[in-house]
Formats: structure tokens, sequence, C-alpha cells
């Protein structure tokens, strides 16, 4: 029998165990081992909602004239992580950055130098 799992009874369940997840960042490939001992299911449910969400918004800044202030926006949840452009996710992390930051950043990454305006 599989029990179903809703917002109404999350927190009557929790999850133990060791679970190794990939990750790779700057050319370093390790294994993550996240530890879970009675860990509530609900901590981690908005953990990845969280996750889901930063993803979201870097759409929704793209597309911001197709939404008002206020709207609930429906995001299908299919597991896993979001796929995110990645000249989306760079464009979201330097408009995010002041002109200093963004200069720094650029010539530390690319070697790319900025013209001042």
């Amino acid at each position: 029998m599989t029990t179903i799992i809703t917002k109404a009874n999350m927190s009557e369940f929790v999850i133990s165990g060791e679970f190794d997840i990939p990750s790779t960042t700057e050319g370093l490939s390790v294994t993550l081992r996240f530890k879970m001992d009675k860990t509530p299911v609900s901590e981690v449910v908005q953990s990845s909602l969280k996750d889901k969400r930063i993803n979201k918004q870097i759409g929704l800044r793209e597309h911001a004239s197709e939404y008002k202030s206020g709207q609930i926006v429906t995001v299908d949840y299919k597991g896993g992580r979001t796929t995110v452009d990645p000249e989306s996710a760079m464009a979201a992390k330097l408009a995010a950055m002041s002109d200093t930051e963004r200069a720094a950043y650029l010539l530390a990454k690319f070697g790319l130098v900025v013209a001042s305006k």
C-alpha cells in the first residue's frame, strides 16, 4: 500500500538515511552525502520548493511584462532541479551586481575589462 503525503499530513513523516548526490562546481567534482536522521519531510519539501522558486524567478525576470504584481503563478513540480538556461542565469547574476562588482567578476572569471560609462 502506498501512503500519499499531502500538505495536511506532511508533518507526520520523517526521513532517515544517507543520500548521495554528485556535485560539480568550478571544475571540482565531488559526491555530497546528505545524512538525515528523522528529518521532517516538510523541511525537505520546503527546501526543494525554495530551489524551484529561485529558478522560476529567473524566468519571471525575463518575461516580467507578462505578469502583474500580486498574481499567482502556478509552477508544475516535475522533480529534480529545473534546468536554467546558462545565458539567462549569467545575465541574472550580472544584473544583480553593482558596476564595480560586475567589472571585478568579469576580469577575474574571463579576463575581460569593462569600459567605464
